[in-house]
């Protein structure tokens, strides 16, 4: 058995090339030894170009990462250059959220190198490999963070060229930005980057486009000229994936994905996650323009956009927290008073009550007016809850929803939770129709889905989010088309949010 030298796994001894790293065996690796001032420790990740390591400063004694050009492409020079540019782009922006280069130099072996700020985390691209979509506040929240990153890059004249889920790093913590979230967004790779003032003819290299060609734009896909809004038309796609679990364009092959970028216009993210709030849906199909000119004009104006739905998802948890702790307080007093109700004495027996005396007319009485009864007590009616128990309504059906009864038909719905001003009756009415309906969302296996629904004023009903497991991306959809075509309730004053769990059979 013999270690491959960049990652230490040991392999067979015919064994030519690392599987996991593309490193040569035979060639040995740099993990202990020691390039100018870091010492080597273990390799983290690479790609096409280069290996990262982890790496410590001998002098300072922190850890780096640091990144190797591959010494096959040490003499090729539009790889060095490549390599170059993304050290140099990197460093000509200051953000938070670019990854922060803190040195460049080349080995003893002729081999460039390039020394970055260590994050631990994980990419966009593992995170959607592994949840398949994420809520609208989630992917709000990071592609504003990209947003702020790109908006420093464009300001100093730098295009990114190749934003991908790849690049959009989610470290787990960045003290130096003083963000209170525990995940910051870190822009990495400016290596396609370029000031928008240099020629693209690097972009080309015998006959092909370099880049990633699902989220390239269409100018790039062409082999032209691109700005700051190729970077808007990637972000764009990629809140595409985020949102709706698939991207807009593609193929079997990188030339038709191509072929399909340059001549096809992106299908409206609506069509196919209809939960997408209208205003982000708009500005989504907007940056998805084939025309540059088309598409919304900054990094800054895309993100006063996506601000209120990011911000909606705090409001939404900081309620939820209020809620559940409305509900421990409620529960606290039920508890108390239950056992003072039962601690305390029981009362002294009534006396039986004596047989009326009857008492003789007199002419005082006879003449009085009969003394009217108190007025009856009204029975107890219904009151219109107020915010806070709705929320706390919400905050129940989110951990504990009323159970949907062993279906005895392909869908079923259960006892739906309702405020504002809905009747249950109504909602009930207006489930039955979606019911009808609902068949064709069913599947090869049971669902489970919890869903919130927004229901306005005119009575039409938009469904806002799914809660907890949402299950299959293409029930959940089906389910929300099924919501928005067509079932209605009265309208009300206000109108109101209603929670359900709906029980698919499988077909």
């Amino acid at each position: 058995m013999t270690p491959c030298g960049a990652c230490g796994e040991e392999h067979p001894g015919a064994a030519a090339v690392c599987p996991r790293t593309g490193h040569s065996i035979a060639a040995g690796g740099p993990c202990g030894s020691q390039i100018e001032r870091y010492r080597i420790e273990r390799w983290i990740g690479g790609g096409g170009s280069g290996a990262v390591y982890r790496a410590t400063h001998t002098l300072l004694g922190h850890s780096v990462a640091l990144k190797l050009l591959r010494p096959e492409l040490s003499h090729d020079a539009n790889a060095v250059q490549r390599f170059l540019r993304e050290a140099r782009s990197a460093a000509a922006v200051g953000s938070p959220h670019i990854l922060r280069v803190l040195d460049f130099g080349v080995s003893a072996e002729g081999s460039p190198f390039l020394v970055m700020e260590l994050l631990e985390g994980e990419d966009l691209g593992a995170l959607l490999g592994r949840e398949g979509r994420l809520s609208v506040s989630r992917a709000a929240d990071i592609a504003l963070q990209m947003l702020e990153g790109l908006g420093a890059a464009h300001a100093a004249g730098i295009v990114h060229r190749d934003v991908k889920p790849a690049n959009v790093y989610l470290a787990r913590s960045a003290p130096d930005t003083g963000r209170r979230p525990a995940e910051v967004v870190k822009l990495l790779d400016f290596g396609m980057g370029r000031a928008t003032r240099e020629s693209t003819t690097w972009a080309t290299q015998a006959g092909s486009i370099l880049g990633t060609p699902h989220y390239m734009a269409p100018e790039q896909a062409r082999g032209g000229d691109a700005d700051h809004r190729a970077d808007l038309w990637s972000t764009a796609v990629v809140l595409y994936r985020m949102l709706a679990g698939e991207l807009p364009f593609d193929g079997a092959t990188r030339e038709e994905i191509i072929v399909r970028i340059s001549t096809e216009r992106a299908p409206a993210i609506r069509s196919v996650a209809p939960h997408v709030p209208a205003a982000l849906a708009a500005a989504i199909d907007r940056c998805l323009s084939p025309d540059p000119a088309g598409r919304i004009g900054s990094a800054a104006e895309l993100a006063s956009v996506l601000r209120p739905a990011s911000k909606e998802g705090k409001r939404r948890s900081w309620r939820l927290a209020v809620a559940v702790a409305l509900v421990g307080c409620v529960v606290g007093v039920g508890l108390v008073a239950g056992i003072l109700f039962w601690a305390r004495p029981a009362p002294d027996p009534l006396p039986s009550p004596a047989a009326p005396v009857p008492v003789a007319p007199s002419a005082t009485t006879a003449n009085a007016p009969p003394t009217p009864s108190p007025p009856a007590r009204p029975a107890p009616s219904l009151r219109r809850r107020t915010q806070a128990e709705a929320d706390a309504l919400a905050a129940l059906f989110r951990m504990n929803p009323a159970p949907v009864p062993t279906p005895t038909a392909p869908v079923t719905f259960s006892e739906p939770a309702v405020y504002g001003s809905l009747r249950v009756d109504e909602v009930r009415a207006a489930l039955e129709s979606v019911l009808q309906r609902m068949d064709r969302c069913r599947i090869a296996r049971h669902e489970r889905i919890r869903i919130s629904v927004n229901a306005d004023a005119e009575g039409g009903l938009h469904p806002m989010e799914f809660l907890g497991n949402l299950g299959n991306p293409e029930v959940t959809d089906c389910v929300a088309r099924t919501f928005a075509e067509g079932a209605r309730l009265p309208p009300s004053p206000q109108g109101g949010v209603l929670y359900v769990e709906a029980a698919l059979l499988a077909r």
